[in-house]
């Protein structure tokens, strides 16, 4: 096993050190004595990364997540000269250039950042990274597994809606097919959102394991007696878990059998059934649909999404745990967001006021509440469900500062303009 990923390959080795070396560089020349540490955390971090080999050529597959550990945070104008010479340096693009072979996803923190609040992301630094440059701070994270709470893992399954409705084949219903290029990043794609199912789901068992193989087995030994309601109604999910486990940490192209637009729709309809029974799961309501129950599921996410950190934030900074005092953090959490929103948005010249029709009700919120309602607006037959897609509208048009939406493909284009602006902050 190497270091970076379950090969014995030296060159492997060689090649993502050799760029990282790079990325590191980069770094402390535009942050300079700000840095504390540089830690590589994601599959690289944890040896399980994927490549893939075009001749003799070797390419990471997907991001390079690093986290920087500063004293102050930078501000944005610095933080993009940095995305800019790690471009220039590397070939590497940012998360937002989403179809890109790979690219460079960084989390800027101070170290009181890091360790603020529990959550899974702190969590797998703690335990599952390596240092690449400055003091070795993981060891004053203070969170275990236990301390994590439920919203991380909802958090993945709403990253897995976007990451899909991202790499949605929109140039297979327009010219007939795709090429080999996107057709492999969308297969990948699929098959990390099942492994990303299963982070949530051994989350919800009391059974994570931040590696991939050992969450894999985690997953086969629990699966249809811990969740025996949703193994009713996919009883296959755990095979499909460890199939996409083993892609992932050997990614070979040529051999998959899978028709793309087959797997792209079986994983977006496996997807949207566990989301409907983690919802219920981790908010404790019923969950019919994603437009009939919107606003249940809206009002449970106001109330819980934010509330690892208004709690955080109430016992670091006012040294109480008082239910107001929670409520009314939580809130202000929820407000700030949608004004940062709103003031991002300004740089395009756009301002979408409308947001501020609900002003304690953030962004992040809404667009999980959306998420599901977009990426069920296609048929298979590329035709517009129309019960999904007029509700995702009107929703989407509050959202931003845009014109008509007529088409699932201005839909998309509305909901990842949206999501890009959230992503900022």
């Amino acid at each position: 096993m190497g270091r970076f990923t379950k090969s014995n390959d030296d060159k492997i080795d060689f090649l993502i050190q050799s760029q990282l070396d790079l990325i590191v560089q980069a770094t402390v020349d535009i942050l300079q004595k700000n840095v504390v540490a540089i830690i590589l955390a994601g599959s690289f971090g944890k040896g399980e990364g994927s490549v893939k080999f075009v001749g003799e050529k070797i390419f990471p597959l997907r991001d390079y997540d690093i986290m920087v550990a500063v004293r102050k945070r930078p501000s944005d104008e610095t933080v993009s000269r940095l995305y800019q010479l790690i471009y220039e340096k590397t070939g590497a693009k940012s998360r937002l250039q989403s179809l890109s072979d790979f690219y460079v996803d960084l989390f800027i923190t101070t170290i009181n950042g890091l360790k603020s609040f529990p959550d899974i992301y702190s969590y797998e630094i703690k335990i599952a990274s390596q240092l690449l440059y400055g003091e070795d701070i993981r060891k004053e994270i203070p969170w275990e597994i236990e301390d994590i709470p439920l919203s991380s893992g909802w958090r993945f399954l709403f990253e897995k809606i976007t990451g899909l409705i991202r790499h949605f084949p929109q140039q297979y219903f327009t010219e007939g097919q795709i090429d080999q290029h996107r057709c492999e990043l969308l297969i990948y794609e699929c098959y990390k959102t099942y492994m990303e199912i299963a982070t949530s789901l051994t989350l919800l068992m009391g059974c994570y394991e931040p590696s991939f193989t050992a969450r894999d087995n985690a997953f086969k030994k629990n699966y249809c007696k811990k969740l025996p309601a949703l193994f009713k109604i996919l009883p296959d999910l755990s095979a499909t878990v460890d199939k996409a486990t083993n892609f992932k940490l050997n990614p070979v192209f040529k051999k998959s059998s899978e028709n793309y637009l087959d797997l792209w729709f079986r994983t977006r309809d496996d997807l949207i059934t566990i989301a409907k029974f983690y919802a219920e799961k981790y908010l404790n309501v019923a969950i019919t649909d994603f437009i009939k129950s919107e606003k249940t599921l809206t009002r449970g996410l106001c109330i819980r999404y934010f509330e690892p950190m208004a709690k955080a934030i109430c016992n670091n900074s006012f040294k109480t745990n008082k239910a107001f005092a929670i409520s009314t953090t939580n809130s202000s959490l929820q407000l700030l967001q949608n004004l940062q929103y709103i003031q991002d948005f300004r740089k395009d010249g756009k301002m979408p006021v409308k947001v501020l029709r609900y002003p304690f009700i953030s962004v992040t919120v809404r667009l999980h509440a959306i998420a599901a309602q977009v990426i069920l607006s296609i048929r298979k037959d590329g035709n517009i469900d129309l019960y999904n897609f007029e509700s995702a509208k009107r929703s989407l048009l509050s959202l931003l500062a845009c014109g008509r939406i007529t088409s699932f493909a201005d839909l998309r284009a509305a909901y990842l303009d949206s999501y890009q602006h959230l992503w900022a902050h």
